[in-house]
């Protein structure tokens, strides 16, 4: 065994009373914010506009909508046939001390048409990333994990695209495993390279063809650490001219997630309000006309609450925003709070150790073939006889 038990087992210790007083905590402070969520219902939206203006572009907060702050809505009754549409992917990084250079790309998805009888649909695609232009930038610096995990998103979307436009004239809901801001972007500061400027407008792209399908797409994110509503709250316990970038940073509420908040709130099946995020990425998909709302849904199982992502074109569309709600309970209720769709895509995707020695058998073998002796760095072979726990004599 590597891990020194006795060493750690203080600091588990540690632990443990430290998750005790953060429970404490909790119990203590969502009496404070649910009567901060009541008295911000009632606040003058004209004021509240003020508020989140003065607040700045960088407030990390959730603006509202038309629906009041507190709202919970049950949920809608669901069409007799309709269509659940789902992809998640998965990837293999390139690794340098392999026997030659690559990465790949998997991704599953399925299509469960509810009320036909007809069984489910399902669908791999496999892409190997082996050439120099896919390891290098248009400046000539070799792109990173993050950029392989942002093509990975945007080949989710595509394979979402490319599913909805089979499901045309019936009611469709399109399913992804994240949220609906393209990650990449978000953390690729103020001013992203082309490349990745590239990727988002791909991404914007298969985002309108999803809408021109008449598809609902809506990203599904389980136990959210978002705090923006939190952030909303303490923006409008202040007063106007209390409001500052210190006065915002640091609040009593530090450390809570909407998570906590929406888990007393709402019932089993209900969802909240709608909101808005504000942030400079989700100004540019504004601009795309993809702005992303997002509401929290209680999916029936105990307290666990998530967070739903929706474009601009389905939060003002009641009958998408509709199904939606009522198709995610109904997904939800096969797993016991997360939505059948994701689960089944995702094992569709998963590359496993099995696959990827299969993988690498292949390569090696073409490799031969093509009269190249494949070998792997001295580090990946240490690494590989240390792994198998041997002793060695000295």
């Amino acid at each position: 065994m590597s891990l020194d038990l006795p060493q750690l087992l203080p600091q588990v210790n540690a632990l443990g009373d430290s998750i005790a007083q953060r429970l404490v905590k909790i119990d203590q402070t969502l009496p404070h914010l649910l009567q901060r969520l009541e008295e911000a219902s009632h606040t003058d939206p004209d004021l509240l506009h003020q508020k989140w203006m003065r607040a700045g572009e960088n407030w990390p907060g959730a603006i509202p909508t038309v629906e009041p702050i507190h709202a919970s809505y049950p949920p809608p009754e669901l069409p007799r046939i309709f269509n659940v549409v789902a992809a998640d992917g998965s990837q293999i990084h390139p690794d340098r001390h392999a026997a030659t250079r690559f990465y790949l790309i998997n991704i599953g998805s399925i299509r469960i048409r509810y009320g036909s009888g007809d069984v489910p649909q399902t669908a791999i695609t496999s892409s190997l990333y082996y050439e120099d232009e896919h390891f290098y930038d248009e400046e000539g610096t070799e792109i990173g994990a993050a950029w392989i995990n942002g093509l990975r998103d945007v080949s989710e979307l595509e394979a979402l695209a490319q599913v909805s436009k089979d499901c045309s004239g019936e009611p469709t809901i399109s399913l992804l495993d994240n949220g609906l801001l393209l990650w990449l972007a978000a953390q690729s500061g103020p001013q992203p390279n082309r490349q990745v400027m590239r990727l988002l407008q791909r991404y914007l792209q298969q985002l309108s063809h999803l809408q021109k399908t008449g598809a609902a797409i809506a990203g599904f994110i389980d136990r959210p650490r978002h705090s923006n509503l939190i952030a909303l709250l303490h923006l409008e316990s202040l007063e106007l001219d209390e409001i500052t970038e210190d006065a915002l940073r640091i609040h009593p509420y530090l450390g809570f997630s909407d998570r906590f908040l929406f888990g007393r709130v709402l019932e089993p099946g209900y969802r909240s309000a709608l909101f808005i995020q504000n942030s400079k990425l989700n100004r540019d998909f504004k601009k795309n006309g993809q702005e992303v709302y997002f509401f929290y849904l209680h999916p029936g199982e105990q307290s666990q609450v998530a967070r739903i992502e929706v474009p601009h074109w389905v939060a003002h569309s009641p009958k998408l925003l509709n199904l939606v709600h009522a198709a995610i309970i109904e997904q939800c209720k096969l797993t016991g709070g997360y939505p059948y769709a994701l689960v089944r895509s995702h094992e569709l995707a998963v590359v496993n150790a099995a696959d990827r020695h299969v993988l690498d058998t292949m390569i090696q073998r073409t490799l031969l073939q093509h009269r190249w002796i494949p070998q792997h760095s001295l580090k990946s072979e240490t690494k590989r006889w240390t792994s198998k726990r041997r002793r060695h004599r000295l």
